[in-house]
Protein backbone atom coordinates (compact mmCIF):
# COMPACT_ATOMS: atom_id res chain seq x y z
CA UNK A 1 0.00 0.00 0.00
CA UNK A 2 1.32 3.42 -0.88
CA UNK A 3 0.22 6.71 0.63
CA UNK A 4 0.69 10.26 -0.65
CA UNK A 5 0.78 11.66 2.88
CA UNK A 6 4.35 12.57 3.69
CA UNK A 7 5.31 14.83 0.81
CA UNK A 8 6.43 11.76 -1.12
CA UNK A 9 5.04 8.32 -1.83
CA UNK A 10 5.68 6.14 1.19
CA UNK A 11 5.71 2.37 0.80
CA UNK A 12 4.19 1.26 4.08
CA UNK A 13 3.01 -2.25 3.28
CA UNK A 14 -0.16 -3.94 4.45
CA UNK A 15 -1.42 -2.72 7.84
CA UNK A 16 -2.99 -6.10 8.64
CA UNK A 17 0.43 -7.76 8.35
CA UNK A 18 1.55 -5.77 11.41
CA UNK A 19 -1.60 -6.19 13.48
CA UNK A 20 -1.09 -9.71 14.85
CA UNK A 21 -4.08 -10.64 17.05
CA UNK A 22 -1.89 -12.38 19.62
CA UNK A 23 1.58 -11.10 20.37
CA UNK A 24 4.11 -14.00 20.18
CA UNK A 25 5.72 -13.81 23.63
CA UNK A 26 8.09 -16.69 22.89
CA UNK A 27 9.75 -14.62 20.14
CA UNK A 28 10.64 -11.80 22.53
CA UNK A 29 14.35 -11.07 22.96
CA UNK A 30 15.49 -9.30 26.12
CA UNK A 31 18.57 -7.27 26.87
CA UNK A 32 21.38 -9.33 28.39
CA UNK A 33 21.43 -6.81 31.25
CA UNK A 34 17.71 -7.12 31.91
CA UNK A 35 16.92 -8.28 35.44
CA UNK A 36 14.21 -10.82 36.14
CA UNK A 37 11.90 -8.15 37.54
CA UNK A 38 12.40 -6.02 34.42
CA UNK A 39 11.54 -8.94 32.17
CA UNK A 40 8.46 -9.72 34.23
CA UNK A 41 7.34 -6.08 34.03
CA UNK A 42 7.85 -5.97 30.25
CA UNK A 43 6.05 -9.29 29.77
CA UNK A 44 3.16 -8.06 31.90
CA UNK A 45 2.96 -4.82 29.92
CA UNK A 46 3.03 -6.69 26.60
CA UNK A 47 0.18 -8.91 27.73
CA UNK A 48 -1.89 -5.90 28.81
CA UNK A 49 -1.32 -4.21 25.45
CA UNK A 50 -2.44 -7.35 23.63
CA UNK A 51 -5.86 -6.88 25.22
CA UNK A 52 -6.43 -3.42 23.72
CA UNK A 53 -9.24 -3.31 21.19
CA UNK A 54 -8.43 -2.01 17.71
CA UNK A 55 -10.36 1.04 16.51
CA UNK A 56 -12.49 1.17 13.41
CA UNK A 57 -12.00 3.92 10.83
CA UNK A 58 -15.12 5.67 12.18
CA UNK A 59 -13.84 5.55 15.77
CA UNK A 60 -10.48 6.97 14.69
CA UNK A 61 -12.22 9.87 12.93
CA UNK A 62 -14.36 10.52 16.01
CA UNK A 63 -11.26 10.65 18.24
CA UNK A 64 -9.44 12.90 15.77
CA UNK A 65 -12.40 15.30 15.75
CA UNK A 66 -12.44 15.33 19.56
CA UNK A 67 -8.74 16.20 19.59
CA UNK A 68 -9.23 18.93 17.00
CA UNK A 69 -12.19 20.49 18.81
CA UNK A 70 -10.48 20.36 22.21
CA UNK A 71 -7.29 21.93 20.83
CA UNK A 72 -9.24 24.73 19.13
CA UNK A 73 -11.42 25.54 22.16
CA UNK A 74 -8.87 27.49 24.30
CA UNK A 75 -8.03 29.89 21.47
CA UNK A 76 -11.72 30.32 20.58
CA UNK A 77 -12.63 31.02 24.22
CA UNK A 78 -9.86 33.58 24.63
CA UNK A 79 -10.67 35.43 21.42
CA UNK A 80 -14.35 35.62 22.41
CA UNK A 81 -13.52 37.06 25.85
CA UNK A 82 -10.94 39.50 24.46
CA UNK A 83 -13.59 40.87 22.10
CA UNK A 84 -16.17 41.01 24.89
CA UNK A 85 -13.94 43.10 27.16
CA UNK A 86 -12.90 45.26 24.20
CA UNK A 87 -9.22 44.34 24.34
CA UNK A 88 -9.71 43.06 20.82
CA UNK A 89 -11.96 44.51 18.16
CA UNK A 90 -14.34 42.17 16.26
CA UNK A 91 -12.48 43.08 13.07
CA UNK A 92 -9.12 41.99 14.51
CA UNK A 93 -10.69 38.77 15.83
CA UNK A 94 -11.97 37.96 12.33
CA UNK A 95 -8.50 38.65 10.96
CA UNK A 96 -6.91 36.33 13.55
CA UNK A 97 -9.37 33.50 12.86
CA UNK A 98 -8.85 33.95 9.12
CA UNK A 99 -5.07 33.63 9.53
CA UNK A 100 -5.44 30.46 11.60
CA UNK A 101 -7.68 28.89 8.94
CA UNK A 102 -5.47 30.00 6.04
CA UNK A 103 -2.38 28.44 7.66
CA UNK A 104 -3.96 25.25 9.00
CA UNK A 105 -1.22 23.09 7.48
CA UNK A 106 1.55 25.50 8.57
CA UNK A 107 1.16 26.14 12.33
CA UNK A 108 4.40 28.12 12.48
CA UNK A 109 3.15 30.48 9.74
CA UNK A 110 -0.10 30.93 11.66
CA UNK A 111 1.84 31.67 14.84
CA UNK A 112 3.98 34.32 13.16
CA UNK A 113 0.90 35.98 11.63
CA UNK A 114 -0.96 35.99 14.95
CA UNK A 115 1.97 37.64 16.71
CA UNK A 116 2.18 40.25 13.97
CA UNK A 117 -1.52 41.10 14.30
CA UNK A 118 -1.34 41.28 18.11
CA UNK A 119 1.70 43.53 17.89
CA UNK A 120 0.02 45.89 15.41
CA UNK A 121 -2.94 46.24 17.77
CA UNK A 122 -0.69 47.15 20.71
CA UNK A 123 -1.38 43.91 22.57
CA UNK A 124 2.29 42.90 22.34
CA UNK A 125 5.46 44.91 22.70
CA UNK A 126 8.11 44.47 20.01
CA UNK A 127 10.44 42.87 22.55
CA UNK A 128 7.74 40.42 23.70
CA UNK A 129 6.83 39.62 20.10
CA UNK A 130 10.43 38.66 19.28
CA UNK A 131 10.62 36.52 22.42
CA UNK A 132 7.41 34.65 21.54
CA UNK A 133 8.46 34.22 17.90
CA UNK A 134 11.26 31.92 19.09
CA UNK A 135 8.76 29.83 21.07
CA UNK A 136 6.31 29.35 18.19
CA UNK A 137 9.16 28.44 15.81
CA UNK A 138 8.65 24.65 16.08
CA UNK A 139 5.00 25.05 15.07
CA UNK A 140 2.25 22.52 15.83
CA UNK A 141 0.80 22.24 19.33
CA UNK A 142 3.78 24.07 20.87
CA UNK A 143 3.00 27.19 18.81
CA UNK A 144 -0.71 27.02 19.60
CA UNK A 145 -0.08 26.57 23.34
CA UNK A 146 2.36 29.49 23.41
CA UNK A 147 -0.24 31.78 21.83
CA UNK A 148 -2.98 30.60 24.19
CA UNK A 149 -0.74 31.22 27.21
CA UNK A 150 0.16 34.70 25.97
CA UNK A 151 -3.45 35.71 25.26
CA UNK A 152 -4.45 34.41 28.69
CA UNK A 153 -1.60 36.41 30.22
CA UNK A 154 -2.79 39.58 28.43
CA UNK A 155 -6.28 39.02 29.79
CA UNK A 156 -5.15 38.24 33.36
CA UNK A 157 -3.01 41.38 33.53
CA UNK A 158 -5.88 43.60 32.41
CA UNK A 159 -8.53 44.95 34.80
CA UNK A 160 -11.37 44.46 32.34
CA UNK A 161 -12.46 41.02 33.59
CA UNK A 162 -13.43 40.11 37.19
CA UNK A 163 -11.13 37.64 38.94
CA UNK A 164 -13.89 35.04 39.21
CA UNK A 165 -14.44 35.07 35.44
CA UNK A 166 -10.69 34.84 34.87
CA UNK A 167 -10.56 31.70 37.03
CA UNK A 168 -13.54 30.18 35.21
CA UNK A 169 -11.89 30.86 31.85
CA UNK A 170 -8.61 29.28 33.00
CA UNK A 171 -10.53 26.21 34.23
CA UNK A 172 -12.38 25.82 30.91
CA UNK A 173 -9.06 26.02 29.04
CA UNK A 174 -7.55 23.39 31.36
CA UNK A 175 -10.54 21.08 30.84
CA UNK A 176 -10.17 21.43 27.05
CA UNK A 177 -6.46 20.60 27.25
CA UNK A 178 -7.20 17.53 29.38
CA UNK A 179 -9.83 16.42 26.85
CA UNK A 180 -7.36 16.77 23.95
CA UNK A 181 -4.71 14.82 25.86
CA UNK A 182 -7.22 12.12 26.84
CA UNK A 183 -8.47 11.62 23.26
CA UNK A 184 -4.92 11.53 21.88
CA UNK A 185 -3.89 9.06 24.57
CA UNK A 186 -6.85 6.84 23.64
CA UNK A 187 -5.72 6.88 20.00
CA UNK A 188 -2.16 5.98 21.00
CA UNK A 189 -3.19 3.22 23.45
CA UNK A 190 -5.32 1.53 20.82
CA UNK A 191 -2.32 1.27 18.48
CA UNK A 192 0.41 0.10 20.89
CA UNK A 193 0.06 -3.42 19.47
CA UNK A 194 1.12 -1.98 16.14
CA UNK A 195 4.37 -0.70 17.70
CA UNK A 196 5.13 -4.07 19.30
CA UNK A 197 4.46 -6.01 16.10
CA UNK A 198 6.78 -3.72 14.11
CA UNK A 199 9.48 -3.73 16.81
CA UNK A 200 9.52 -7.55 16.86
CA UNK A 201 10.31 -7.57 13.14
CA UNK A 202 13.46 -5.49 13.82
CA UNK A 203 14.91 -7.75 16.55
CA UNK A 204 18.38 -9.22 16.11
CA UNK A 205 20.35 -5.98 15.63
CA UNK A 206 21.93 -5.82 19.11
CA UNK A 207 19.23 -3.44 20.32
CA UNK A 208 16.96 -4.72 23.14
CA UNK A 209 13.30 -5.12 22.26
CA UNK A 210 12.30 -2.76 25.09
CA UNK A 211 14.39 0.01 23.48
CA UNK A 212 12.85 -0.63 20.06
CA UNK A 213 9.36 -0.46 21.57
CA UNK A 214 10.18 2.75 23.42
CA UNK A 215 11.38 4.45 20.23
CA UNK A 216 8.43 3.08 18.29
CA UNK A 217 6.08 4.55 20.91
CA UNK A 218 7.69 7.96 20.40
CA UNK A 219 7.02 7.63 16.67
CA UNK A 220 3.41 6.64 17.42
CA UNK A 221 2.91 9.72 19.62
CA UNK A 222 4.30 11.95 16.86
CA UNK A 223 1.88 10.34 14.41
CA UNK A 224 -1.03 11.04 16.78
CA UNK A 225 -0.07 14.71 17.04
CA UNK A 226 0.19 15.12 13.26
CA UNK A 227 -2.69 12.93 12.05
CA UNK A 228 -5.26 14.61 9.78
CA UNK A 229 -8.38 12.47 9.35
CA UNK A 230 -9.45 14.57 6.34
CA UNK A 231 -6.74 12.95 4.22
CA UNK A 232 -8.81 9.75 4.12
CA UNK A 233 -6.27 7.33 5.64
CA UNK A 234 -6.71 5.14 8.68
CA UNK A 235 -4.55 6.28 11.58
CA UNK A 236 -2.82 2.88 11.75
CA UNK A 237 -1.81 3.24 8.09
CA UNK A 238 -0.37 6.68 8.77
CA UNK A 239 1.34 5.63 12.01
CA UNK A 240 3.34 2.75 10.47
CA UNK A 241 5.67 5.17 8.68
CA UNK A 242 6.39 7.17 11.85
CA UNK A 243 6.94 4.06 13.96
CA UNK A 244 9.31 2.47 11.44
CA UNK A 245 11.25 5.72 11.00
CA UNK A 246 11.77 6.03 14.77
CA UNK A 247 12.91 2.41 15.11
CA UNK A 248 15.20 2.51 12.07
CA UNK A 249 16.82 5.72 13.27
CA UNK A 250 17.59 4.03 16.58
CA UNK A 251 19.03 0.95 14.87
CA UNK A 252 21.18 3.15 12.67
CA UNK A 253 22.50 5.14 15.63
CA UNK A 254 23.33 1.98 17.57
CA UNK A 255 25.10 0.37 14.62
CA UNK A 256 27.32 3.33 13.75
CA UNK A 257 30.59 4.34 15.33
CA UNK A 258 30.02 7.83 13.89
CA UNK A 259 26.63 9.44 14.48
CA UNK A 260 25.04 11.00 11.41
CA UNK A 261 22.34 13.71 11.23
CA UNK A 262 18.80 12.36 10.87
CA UNK A 263 18.30 13.91 7.41
CA UNK A 264 21.36 12.01 6.12
CA UNK A 265 20.08 8.79 7.71
CA UNK A 266 16.74 9.34 5.91
CA UNK A 267 18.59 9.75 2.59
CA UNK A 268 20.54 6.56 3.20
CA UNK A 269 17.39 4.61 4.10
CA UNK A 270 15.71 5.77 0.89
CA UNK A 271 18.84 4.88 -1.08
CA UNK A 272 18.90 1.36 0.40
CA UNK A 273 15.22 0.85 -0.44
CA UNK A 274 15.64 1.98 -4.07
CA UNK A 275 18.85 -0.05 -4.43
CA UNK A 276 17.11 -3.24 -3.27
CA UNK A 277 14.16 -2.61 -5.61
CA UNK A 278 16.43 -2.05 -8.63
CA UNK A 279 18.43 -5.20 -7.84
CA UNK A 280 15.20 -7.21 -7.97
CA UNK A 281 13.96 -5.56 -11.15
CA UNK A 282 17.25 -5.68 -13.06
CA UNK A 283 18.51 -9.00 -11.64
CA UNK A 284 21.92 -7.36 -11.21
CA UNK A 285 23.54 -4.55 -9.26
CA UNK A 286 22.26 -1.20 -10.60
CA UNK A 287 24.67 1.35 -12.03
CA UNK A 288 25.03 4.67 -10.27
CA UNK A 289 23.27 6.54 -13.06
CA UNK A 290 20.30 4.16 -12.75
CA UNK A 291 20.15 4.75 -9.00
CA UNK A 292 20.42 8.51 -9.55
CA UNK A 293 17.51 8.45 -12.01
CA UNK A 294 15.33 6.43 -9.62
CA UNK A 295 16.09 8.82 -6.75
CA UNK A 296 15.84 11.93 -8.93
CA UNK A 297 19.38 12.89 -7.93
CA UNK A 298 22.64 13.56 -9.73
CA UNK A 299 25.34 10.88 -9.91
CA UNK A 300 27.53 13.04 -7.65
CA UNK A 301 24.79 13.12 -5.01
CA UNK A 302 24.51 9.33 -5.19
CA UNK A 303 28.27 9.01 -4.72
CA UNK A 304 28.02 11.27 -1.68
CA UNK A 305 25.39 8.98 -0.14
CA UNK A 306 27.66 6.01 -0.82
CA UNK A 307 30.46 7.66 1.15
CA UNK A 308 28.14 7.93 4.16
CA UNK A 309 27.39 4.21 3.85
CA UNK A 310 31.07 3.33 4.25
CA UNK A 311 31.91 1.33 7.35
CA UNK A 312 34.13 2.80 10.04
CA UNK A 313 37.76 1.62 9.94
CA UNK A 314 39.77 0.65 12.99
CA UNK A 315 42.82 2.79 13.67
CA UNK A 316 44.64 -0.45 14.59
CA UNK A 317 44.19 -1.88 11.08
CA UNK A 318 47.58 -3.18 9.81
CA UNK A 319 48.92 -1.30 6.80
CA UNK A 320 50.19 -4.42 5.03
CA UNK A 321 50.06 -7.98 6.37
CA UNK A 322 49.10 -8.96 9.90
CA UNK A 323 52.76 -9.27 10.90
CA UNK A 324 53.39 -5.60 10.13
CA UNK A 325 53.98 -3.38 13.15
CA UNK A 326 52.62 -0.33 11.30
CA UNK A 327 48.93 0.51 11.66
CA UNK A 328 46.55 2.97 10.04
CA UNK A 329 46.82 5.19 13.10
CA UNK A 330 50.50 5.72 12.31
CA UNK A 331 49.47 7.78 9.27
CA UNK A 332 47.49 10.28 11.37
CA UNK A 333 49.41 13.28 12.53
CA UNK A 334 50.32 13.48 16.22
CA UNK A 335 50.21 17.21 17.11
CA UNK A 336 52.37 16.59 20.20
CA UNK A 337 55.27 15.27 18.11
CA UNK A 338 58.18 17.65 17.68
CA UNK A 339 61.73 17.42 16.38
CA UNK A 340 63.63 17.57 13.13
CA UNK A 341 61.84 14.59 11.57
CA UNK A 342 58.52 16.44 11.52
CA UNK A 343 59.09 18.68 8.46
CA UNK A 344 60.87 15.88 6.56
CA UNK A 345 57.98 13.47 7.21
CA UNK A 346 55.52 16.15 6.06
CA UNK A 347 57.44 16.61 2.81
CA UNK A 348 57.51 12.85 2.19
CA UNK A 349 53.76 12.53 2.86
CA UNK A 350 52.93 15.56 0.70
CA UNK A 351 55.09 14.20 -2.12
CA UNK A 352 53.44 10.76 -1.90
CA UNK A 353 49.97 12.31 -1.87
CA UNK A 354 50.68 14.59 -4.83
CA UNK A 355 52.05 11.64 -6.82
CA UNK A 356 48.92 9.47 -6.49
CA UNK A 357 46.20 12.05 -5.81
CA UNK A 358 44.52 11.81 -9.21
CA UNK A 359 43.84 8.12 -8.63
CA UNK A 360 41.56 8.88 -5.64
CA UNK A 361 37.82 9.72 -5.68
CA UNK A 362 37.21 13.45 -6.07
CA UNK A 363 35.92 13.97 -2.53
CA UNK A 364 38.97 12.29 -0.98
CA UNK A 365 41.24 14.34 -3.25
CA UNK A 366 39.63 17.53 -1.94
CA UNK A 367 40.07 16.48 1.69
CA UNK A 368 43.77 15.67 1.25
CA UNK A 369 44.49 18.81 -0.79
CA UNK A 370 43.03 20.93 2.01
CA UNK A 371 44.48 18.82 4.83
CA UNK A 372 48.06 18.93 3.50
CA UNK A 373 47.83 22.42 1.99
CA UNK A 374 48.68 21.20 -1.52
CA UNK A 375 46.86 24.08 -3.21
CA UNK A 376 47.77 27.17 -1.18
CA UNK A 377 50.38 25.84 1.23
CA UNK A 378 48.00 26.32 4.17
CA UNK A 379 46.97 23.19 6.03
CA UNK A 380 43.30 23.14 7.06
CA UNK A 381 41.89 21.65 10.25
CA UNK A 382 39.25 18.91 10.19
CA UNK A 383 36.66 21.45 11.34
CA UNK A 384 37.55 23.92 8.55
CA UNK A 385 37.31 21.17 5.93
CA UNK A 386 34.00 20.01 7.40
CA UNK A 387 32.54 23.51 7.10
CA UNK A 388 33.73 23.79 3.49
CA UNK A 389 32.29 20.39 2.51
CA UNK A 390 29.19 20.69 4.74
CA UNK A 391 29.92 17.47 6.63
CA UNK A 392 30.85 16.69 10.23
CA UNK A 393 34.40 16.79 11.58
CA UNK A 394 34.23 13.03 12.17
CA UNK A 395 33.20 12.45 8.56
CA UNK A 396 36.22 14.43 7.32
CA UNK A 397 38.49 12.31 9.50
CA UNK A 398 36.94 9.14 8.02
CA UNK A 399 37.47 10.44 4.48
CA UNK A 400 41.08 11.25 5.32
CA UNK A 401 41.63 7.75 6.71
CA UNK A 402 40.04 6.16 3.61
CA UNK A 403 42.19 8.30 1.32
CA UNK A 404 45.42 7.55 3.18
CA UNK A 405 44.60 3.85 3.16
CA UNK A 406 44.11 3.97 -0.62
CA UNK A 407 47.38 5.85 -1.00
CA UNK A 408 49.18 3.28 1.07
CA UNK A 409 47.80 0.47 -1.11
CA UNK A 410 48.84 2.34 -4.26
CA UNK A 411 52.30 2.93 -2.83
CA UNK A 412 52.56 -0.73 -1.85
CA UNK A 413 51.52 -1.83 -5.36
CA UNK A 414 54.09 0.51 -6.87
CA UNK A 415 56.81 -0.79 -4.53
CA UNK A 416 56.00 -4.41 -5.38
CA UNK A 417 56.02 -3.57 -9.09
CA UNK A 418 59.38 -1.84 -8.76
CA UNK A 419 60.75 -4.80 -6.77
CA UNK A 420 59.60 -7.24 -9.48
CA UNK A 421 61.17 -5.07 -12.17
CA UNK A 422 64.42 -4.85 -10.21
CA UNK A 423 64.43 -8.64 -9.70
CA UNK A 424 63.93 -9.22 -13.42
CA UNK A 425 66.72 -6.72 -14.18
CA UNK A 426 69.08 -8.51 -11.80
CA UNK A 427 68.20 -11.91 -13.29
CA UNK A 428 68.82 -10.60 -16.79
CA UNK A 429 72.13 -9.08 -15.68
CA UNK A 430 73.20 -12.37 -14.10
CA UNK A 431 72.37 -14.30 -17.28
CA UNK A 432 74.25 -11.77 -19.37
CA UNK A 433 77.28 -12.09 -17.10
Amino acid sequence: MEAEYFGETANIGNVESYMDPAFPMEETEYSENSKGSDRTALTSWLRSVAGHRLLSREEEVELAKRIEAAEAQPLDELLEVLVKVELLSPKVKVELVKQIGANEDEPREAGDELLEILSKNNLLSLERKEELAKQVKPGGNAARNTLVDELLNILVQSDTLPDEQKRELAERIEVAEIEAHSARDELVQANLRLVISIAVKYQGHNVPLEDLIQEGNIGLIKAASKFDYRKGFKFSTYAIWWIKQAIMRTLDNFSRSIRLPSYIVAKMNKFDSIYATLCQELQREPRRDEIAEALDLTVNQVEEILTFNADAISMDLPLSDERSASTLGDLIEDPTTSGEDGPIAELINADLIAQFLDKLPEREQTVLRMRFGLEDGERKTLREIGVALKVTRERVRQLEIDALKRLNNLYKEMSEFQYEEMSEFRSASSRAA
